[in-house]
């Protein structure tokens, strides 16, 4: 009896495993589906706009800022010579503030993660890098320290996702100093 119990329990497993396995395929081109619209949402440059300032939000909420109090976003300023409009005015204290602007350069990372031949992915990343130094540089031209009244003498180009950052940063080691100097520090969520 013992025999004939362990053959049934031996011969039920195999199909038990095949429908794990099926529910595992289905799962995972459920996810490779999803991964392709998400790429696919993040080439268009006001989706990514968009997502960045979500991003840039709630990290400041987890931080602990309260929005119209210790944050204002999508506010405008400007002088009779031009005008600004910074994703985020970080309030601080005696009136001064730090402005933050979200900025997603993805498409050559994401070109770079969809490659397989090593050279395209290093030329890919290295397009990556100077998409980010680029934007940057952008920033640094605006200068919002004369358009915002009370700001520091930096602006905080906030990248949406530390891979980003961490890929740019890999390729240009002197990245973050050479926007320093331009007086642009490089933010990511971490």
């Amino acid at each position: 009896q013992r025999l004939v119990r362990l053959e049934e329990q031996r011969q039920r497993e195999p199909a038990v495993l095949s429908d794990a396995v099926g529910s595992l395929r289905r799962a995972n081109e459920e996810i490779r589906t999803e991964a392709r619209s998400l790429a696919g949402a993040l080439r268009d440059n006001k989706v990514r706009g968009t997502w960045g300032e979500v991003q840039l939000r709630r990290v400041l909420e987890q931080a602990g800022m309260v929005a119209h109090a210790d944050f204002v976003e999508q506010s405008s300023h400007g002088d009779a010579d031009g005008t600004g409009r910074p994703d985020v005015v970080v309030r601080l204290p005696n009136g001064r503030c730090v402005v933050i602007d979200a900025k997603a350069p993805l498409d050559a990372y994401l070109r770079a993660t969809a490659c397989q031949d090593d050279g395209a992915r290093a030329d890919a990343l290295d397009e990556h890098a100077r998409a980010v130094a680029g934007h940057a540089a952008a920033l640094s031209r605006r200068r919002y320290e004369e358009l915002v009244a009370g700001s520091v003498d930096f602006v905080v180009m906030f990248v949406p996702g530390d891979v980003f950052l961490t890929a740019a940063f890999d390729v240009r080691p002197d990245l973050f100093d050479a926007a320093a100097e331009a007086d642009v520090i490089l933010a990511s969520p971490g």
